[in-house]
């Protein structure tokens, strides 16, 4: 068998620095600035899933109001057709993306976020948050909404409505707008990583790659 080349040597090399660097990134908790109507979030969301399959990541949900002053019965969606870029990323995830006809004031169901995750069902409650905004157009601001979502988490229905309704909340709320302003965030979705922020609006290679570069500090 023949000696491989220089070239072999460096491709060799670098596929090994990828791999620890990979592992490096399991078990980091990634905070991820996000909100409920925002369709970049929703889209994202498949993306976040996978990096905690393949990766070994875990997410944790900072609620970022995006559209603070939609009324509590909502409005008409002014939101433009999907570019192709946000098409691209839902199409990644197995999304096929439409934008609800109505936006709804998605502040309590961002309350829930915090009372979901002292009862370990955030995961279940995003995504059924997700599910009714997105898929079945629901207004996150009904009860019977709150309600639904409560029993596909596995939540007390009666317990998430009270947190929904707790303006006690919108203190952590303006502490998340308080970090995000410190850390310059823009837009959701938008992932914080060694202390940093960045915009997660790539496909799934490149934002694993980003996240392996920052593997080292990815914990902290």
């Amino acid at each position: 068998m023949g000696r491989r080349g220089a070239g072999s040597d460096e491709a060799a090399a670098t596929l090994k620095a990828r791999g620890g660097r990979r592992r490096a990134m399991r078990g980091a908790i990634i905070p991820v600035f996000f909100d409920f109507v925002c369709p970049w979030s929703y889209s994202g969301r498949a993306r976040e899933r996978r990096l905690q399959r393949e990766e070994g990541l875990r997410f944790v949900h900072v609620p970022w109001e995006i559209h603070p002053s939609t009324p509590p019965e909502g409005k008409r969606n002014d939101h433009p057709p999907p570019g192709e870029r946000l098409r691209a990323l839902a199409r990644e995830g197995g999304i096929d993306l439409r934008i609800p006809e109505r936006l709804s004031n998605s502040r309590r169901a961002l309350r829930g976020v915090f009372y979901a995750r002292a009862r370990d069902a955030e995961e279940a409650y995003v995504d059924a948050c997700f599910e009714a905004y997105w898929e079945r157009q629901a207004d996150l601001h009904d009860d019977e909404t709150l309600r639904r979502v409560a029993r596909e988490s596995g939540l007390d229905e009666d317990g998430l409505l009270r947190a929904t309704e707790d303006a006690a909340w919108d203190v952590v709320l303006a502490a998340g707008d308080e970090w995000a302003e410190a850390l310059g965030v823009e837009t959701t979705v938008t992932y914080v990583v060694g202390g940093k922020a960045f915009q997660a609006l790539g496909s799934y290679d490149a934002v694993r790659n980003r996240l392996a570069g920052y593997a080292p500090s990815a914990r902290r």
